[in-house]
């Protein structure tokens, strides 16, 4: 019904980028990558300055590798992140789009990271790059930095989501105590938060695997 809704108005003026961007969004969510393509780059076409469109499009190829191959889709993203530095140098979102990318391609992982930090450094409060520097630490093991960095971001993003990140990587270091606080803080915010739960749930069965006596009880 919405996408009717939107051909109707794009029927009237086709040049309407915000009609482009949400039937972008809607067939990315429907799964349908090539289709979100199409309509992000119209609205890119439409409006180069527009970084939403950007932002669509970079995150679509980086998603689609059933069309073409993988690498392919990754240039194309590269290449879309690319021109939007080029066209806005210190602007944050633009900075992290390339840190994005370049942190899907092997080998690259350290250049993201300095992505990531530069547009924390011109905005210390972008959530997208705080949540790809975060990832990037993880999965260097760099555990501690990750944490100080969502710590101090606590504040400014009281969200289910950051919590749920922080318990994850408490959980990776074993400190299940201050895990369990962040989890039920997530679901504080967000009840039913389904990463949330999904962690809890983890850290029960591993709980299960730990005690055997438990798992027998649990099994009468």
């Amino acid at each position: 019904k919405t996408l009717a809704l939107l051909d109707r108005a794009l029927d009237i003026d086709p040049k309407h980028a915000v009609a482009h961007l949400v039937k972008g969004f809607i067939y990315l969510s429907m799964g349908k990558a090539e289709r979100a393509a199409q309509s992000y780059r119209r609205a890119n076409q439409i409006n180069k300055h527009d970084m939403s469109a950007y932002q669509g499009l970079i995150e679509t190829y980086l998603n689609m590798p059933q069309v073409g191959t993988a690498a392919s889709n990754t240039r194309r993203a590269l290449s879309k992140a690319k021109e939007v530095r080029q066209m806005m140098p210190r602007n944050p979102k633009a900075l992290t789009l390339l840190g994005l990318v370049l942190s899907h391609i092997p080998g690259r992982q350290d250049k993201a990271m300095r992505f990531y930090k530069k547009a924390l450094s011109i905005d210390p409060k972008a959530i997208d790059a705080i949540l790809g520097l975060t990832k990037q630490y993880i999965l260097a093991n760099r555990y501690d930095e990750a944490v100080a960095l969502l710590q101090e971001n606590l504040e400014d993003h009281t969200k289910d989501f950051m919590h749920t990140r922080l318990a994850h990587v408490y959980v990776l270091q074993n400190k299940i105590h201050q895990a369990l606080v962040h989890y039920h803080t997530a679901l504080s915010l967000t009840p039913n938060y389904p990463a949330a739960l999904k962690g809890l749930e983890r850290l029960e069965q591993s709980f299960r695997k730990a005690d055997p006596d438990d798992a027998v009880v649990d099994n009468q």
